[in-house]
């Protein structure tokens, strides 16, 4: 037994050293592999970096030597697209570049109008003396930088809510307000004129079953600064329940000597709101109208009709019970005219 332990002890010595053997070299060519790899990796990008390639970069801009007594409004472009054509190696220089801003003196586009416009021409003039000499400017986006300013004329418009906003079938719109509801603007002093409102930008906001709370930015007007630049949209609903009310008729258009009653003297409105709003809800927020015109000359009409003139914001879909009722004229002697 001792002879045959010593023989799988043997073997098993063997296997292991074989094993080793076919792990190391596979670990030396695996090794040798990745070398020859990063090298060839190394030298096929050295050559793509020498062909010329296309790329845009982002270059600040900047406002300088602005008089005290000035307010940029807008501040024209902050940022230039720039498209350029270069080898590689410059164009990785200009990723790694620190953005200095291209710097725009105040006082060389200054007429005393409220704009003042860097030509096409001279923006890229002020892009290249930022880039190498062998770096050719394909586009510019914009072309042009426009600068409004103003000498401190301004005023506060209120904000107008400019989207939809749409709650859960089962839910109903409580209220939606923007806070603050009003923003200073400034801009020139016939353009303030002719601001009365500031829109939010569009919005549409469906499915709302609680509480919605979102940023919205405000509308952007070239020549116009708004502070603050957004606003926050207040968004509250509540679940679905029904209601009803029994609501007085009341008669319009009627001649002062005769007097219109109706049969019966109420209807009932059933309506649709928020469960929260249902006990702040009654009949003297309705107004159910018939009007005297409608019971016409000779043939006189044998019902009048029902309109619904006047319900609350917070409920939706009022319904009448009924849409037509009878009636009776009197004049103010009480000789009853018309009786159905």
């Amino acid at each position: 037994m001792s002879a045959l332990h010593q023989k799988k002890v043997e073997n098993n010595e063997k296997k292991n050293k074989f094993r080793n053997f076919l792990y190391k070299l596979i670990n030396k060519k695996f090794l040798v592999f990745l070398f020859f790899f990063a090298v060839s990796g190394i030298f096929w990008l050295a050559i793509s970096l020498r062909e010329p390639m296309e790329r845009e970069i982002l270059m600040p801009v900047q406002i300088v030597n602005v008089p005290p007594n000035v307010m940029l409004i807008n501040d024209g472009v902050d940022t230039l697209r720039v498209m350029v054509r270069d080898n590689g190696y410059n164009l990785m220089g200009y990723s790694f570049d620190g953005k200095t801003p291209i710097t725009i003196d105040f006082g060389a586009y200054h007429k005393g109008d409220g704009h003042g416009i860097v030509p096409a021409a001279e923006v890229v003039k002020l892009i290249k003396s930022r880039l190498e000499s062998s770096t050719q400017v394909l586009t510019v986006k914009p072309e042009k930088i426009d600068i409004y300013y103003n000498y401190g004329d301004y005023k506060k418009v209120p904000v107008e809510m400019n989207g939809t906003v749409s709650a859960d079938a089962r839910s109903f719109i409580v209220s939606k307000f923007v806070t603050p509801d009003s923003v200073t603007i400034y801009a020139t002093s016939d353009e303030l004129k002719q601001i009365s409102s500031i829109k939010t930008q569009y919005f549409n906001i469906t499915g709302v079953i609680d509480h919605v709370n979102k940023t919205i930015p405000l509308q952007k007007i070239n020549g116009v600064k708004c502070l603050p630049r957004e606003v926050k949209l207040d968004v509250r609903a509540d679940v679905l329940t029904e209601g009803k009310v029994e609501v007085p008729i009341e008669a319009v258009g009627v001649p002062e000597d005769k007097v219109l009653r109706t049969l019966p003297s109420s209807v009932q409105v059933k309506f649709a709101t928020g469960a929260n709003l249902l006990n702040h809800i009654n009949a003297s927020q309705f107004t159910v109208v018939v009007n005297y015109e409608d019971i016409g000359g000779e043939q006189k009409a044998e019902y009048l009709k029902l309109q619904l003139t006047q319900y609350p914001s917070s409920v939706k879909n009022p319904v009448l019970s009924t849409g037509n009722v009878k009636y009776l004229v009197e004049d103010k002697r009480g000789y009853v005219q018309n009786a159905e």
